[in-house]
């Protein structure tokens, strides 16, 4: 992971455990939102601190019916059917280097943004 961390990407509470513990690998999202080699913070919405940190290793496009197929990886179908069904394309964010903060700090309020930006760490 690169040092420099610009971006917390905002997570719920039960999906930021999955990335953690290691099963989910993917973050789907309607907008890529980051580049490729992009290290990022972990927000989780519910406690609205850092809970670890991860590498966008990967952005892959794919339609609704695509992504589905690939729930093993996101964890979120039930999430797309409720949200997103209707959407043309989603974007997976696939996570390496996923490490967990021991620090939680709170991030900056997000003003119901999915991301929000970080003074540098």
């Amino acid at each position: 992971m690169n040092n420099v961390v610009k971006w917390c990407l905002l997570i719920k509470d039960k999906y930021i455990k999955l990335i953690l513990s290691g099963k989910k690998i993917w973050e789907v999202r309607t907008q890529e939102l980051f580049k490729i080699g992009e290290s990022v913070a972990l927000g989780n919405t519910k406690s609205k601190k850092i809970e670890g940190y991860a590498t966008i290793s990967e952005i892959r496009k794919m339609t609704v019916p695509e992504m589905k197929k690939h729930n093993d990886k996101h964890y979120a179908n039930d999430f797309i059917d409720k949200r997103w069904k209707d959407r043309e394309w989603l974007y997976a964010l696939v996570l390496s280097d996923v490490k967990p903060n021991p620090k939680q700090e709170p991030y900056p309020p997000s003003h119901g943004n999915s991301k929000v930006r970080l003074k540098e760490l």
